[in-house]
């Protein structure tokens, strides 16, 4: 006696998990990025930064390879001063719009230069506190992700 399997139900049966899996991670990045705009300034390549990947057959990381991501997660530690050419960009949105952004800060004005080397020295005093989105957000809705994903196993098998 032979028994014929319908291939396509197969297919459907083997993609089933790794599908709502990817589905409930992006339900996450979507969330994630919902914590970016409420908690983050200036959020435009950080925001856009945010992806979901496959690491292995059955595991999908939300991250983001954005400095400013590593800065919010964790934390700058006083003491040190920043890169001040890396700053010019940064005050020429918020202070000057008359410098061009593309000057390095040893050929900026000295209005300019004053503006600049004031925002280092309170970043190199004061320190950034760490924001957490990411930890904060996965551990807030861990449970909501696992219901998402019977959801969509649950759909993809109907």
């Amino acid at each position: 006696m032979f028994i014929k399997w319908d291939k396509s139900a197969l297919q459907k049966i083997y993609k089933a998990p790794w599908k709502a899996l990817y589905k409930t991670w992006l339900y996450l990045e979507t969330k994630i990025k919902e914590e970016i705009k409420d908690k983050a300034y200036d959020t435009g390549d950080f925001l856009r930064s945010v992806n979901t990947r496959k690491v292995k057959e059955n595991e999908v990381r939300v991250g983001s390879n954005h400095i400013q991501a590593w800065i919010m997660e964790y934390w700058r530690k006083p003491g040190k001063f920043p890169n001040l050419d890396a700053l010019v960009w940064w005050a020429w949105r918020h202070w000057f719009h008359k410098d061009s952004r593309t000057k390095p800060y040893d050929s900026l004005s000295s209005e300019a230069k004053g503006k600049v080397y004031v925002l280092a020295r309170s970043i190199a005093r004061k320190w950034i506190k760490p924001r957490r989105i990411f930890r904060d957000t996965f551990e807030r809705f861990k449970k909501d992700l696992n219901k998402k994903y019977q959801k969509f196993l649950k759909d993809f098998l109907k």
